[in-house]
């Protein structure tokens, strides 16, 4: 009984680990069995910063936009 009980306990540790492992790669979009704990390549970090720049270049461009109609409506 006590073997079956540390079988048991070794599958549910093992599956967890494993889960956690396919899991944080699954959530950043890598492949499955890669390193969890590798750097982003040079170029998804590339592709990142330049989607928050033009993220916040059309927040700038839109509330100059605001802006301007608000300055034109002022009778």
């Amino acid at each position: 009984m006590a073997r079956v009980l540390k079988a048991f306990v070794f599958g549910v540790v093992v599956g967890v680990v494993l889960g956690l492992w396919a899991g944080v790669n699954i959530g950043k979009g890598r492949p499955v069995w890669g390193n969890p704990f590798a750097e982003k390549p040079v170029t998804e970090k590339l592709r990142d910063a330049g989607g928050a720049v033009l993220e916040r270049s059309g927040e700038v461009l839109q509330r100059g936009a605001e802006r301007l109609k608000g300055a034109g409506h002022s009778d």
